[in-house]
This record gives C-alpha cells, sequence and structure tokens, in this order.
C-alpha cells in the first residue's frame, strides 16, 4: 500500500486552532517518510480541555510556525496522494478549516478513514479507538502525539490490509463497500 497517515491536534474546539501535524508516509508497506510540526495557532487560543489530551500548551507552540509558513512542507507530502487518519471526518475537516482560515487552495488528495476500515476489517469490537486498535495489533504508542498517532494509524491500516488480504484501499472499498473520499482545488467532491 501507498498512502500517508495524517494527525492534527488543535488547541480548541475551532476545528482550525492546528497546534501540532504529524505525517507518515507509506511506500510499498514500508514506512518512508515521517513529518511532525509543532504550529503556533492563529490567536493562541487554548482551552484546558484539550491540553489535557494532547500535552500541548502556549508556552510550547509560542515560537512555532504558523500553519501557513509550514503548508509547504506538508503540502509536498500529500499533494496527489492517498492520504489516511483515523476518524478522517475530523482531520478532513480541520484541514478544510485551517486551509479556508488563511486562504489556502485546497490540495488535490484521496482520503480513507482507518476507523472505517477497522471497523469492516475487524467486526464486532467493543471499540475501535486508536489506542486500543493499536494496542489489539500490539503496537505500543503515545496517544494524541500528532506523529504517534500518525504512525499507529499507518501500522493499523498495513496490518488490516495484511489481515484482509487486499492490496488496495480501492479493493478495500470495492469489497466493504467504503468510500475514498477526495479533495480537489476547487472544493470539497464527495
Amino acid at each position: 500500500m501507498n498512502f500517508v497517515a495524517l494527525d492534527f491536534e488543535t488547541a480548541n474546539a475551532d476545528p482550525a486552532s492546528v497546534c501540532s501535524v504529524g505525517l507518515v508516509a507509506v511506500e510499498n508497506n514500508i514506512i518512508k517518510d515521517e513529518y511532525y510540526s509543532l504550529v503556533k495557532p492563529k490567536g493562541m487560543v487554548f482551552d484546558a480541555a484539550n491540553i489535557e489530551v494532547n500535552g500541548i500548551t502556549p508556552k510550547m507552540v509560542e515560537k512555532a510556525a504558523s500553519f501557513a509558513e509550514i503548508w509547504t512542507e506538508v503540502e509536498h507530502r500529500i499533494e496527489g496522494r492517498m492520504v489516511a487518519a483515523h476518524y478522517a471526518a475530523f482531520d478532513i475537516k480541520v484541514l478544510k478549516a485551517v486551509l479556508d482560515m488563511y486562504g489556502i487552495g485546497y490540495p488535490a488528495i484521496n482520503y480513507v478513514c482507518s476507523w472505517l476500515i477497522s471497523k469492516s476489517v475487524w467486526p464486532g469490537l467493543p471499540s475501535y479507538r486508536l489506542d486500543l486498535l493499536a494496542r489489539r495489533i500490539g503496537f505500543s504508542f503515545r496517544h494524541h502525539d500528532a506523529l504517534e498517532d500518525s504512525r499507529a494509524c499507518a501500522m493499523l491500516l498495513l496490518r488490516a490490509g495484511e489481515e484482509s488480504g487486499f492490496a488496495s484501499f480501492e479493493e478495500m472499498s470495492r469489497h466493504y463497500k467504503l468510500n475514498i473520499g477526495k479533495i480537489a482545488p476547487q472544493g470539497a467532491l464527495f
């Protein structure tokens, strides 16, 4: 499989309040590249609940680049690629919101959701949380760290492909009747 696992952490309930991003590129079922950055969110408004979840404080990001400043690095890694996220509805919403806030055009990507794929490959589990699924496949990581979550998502999808016998997300989507999402420069296409 070839894809880029993506994870965002946010400073507050606003999806545009990105405070970290992690990317893990997989080529031919092998992790080939990783990228992580703390991000200084516009407005620097942090909710205590978000800090409790991801551990990122205003002090940690006060000298970090804005998302607009790191966008070239992120775009270079996802443009034209298959992007995967655990509960992709959240991460894709965050990506669109932060790009909209800075007036940056959308990249051309396809995306899949490891949460939905996991529900199809391993039906009947009591929970499909990333930390519990990672434990199920024997992968240890620090939850709610953007790079660690991206790694866990990547490992989960590789195991799902292995156990299901499907070599691509297109095969999985046809078999399990899952949609592959698309974003294009002119906006979202569903």
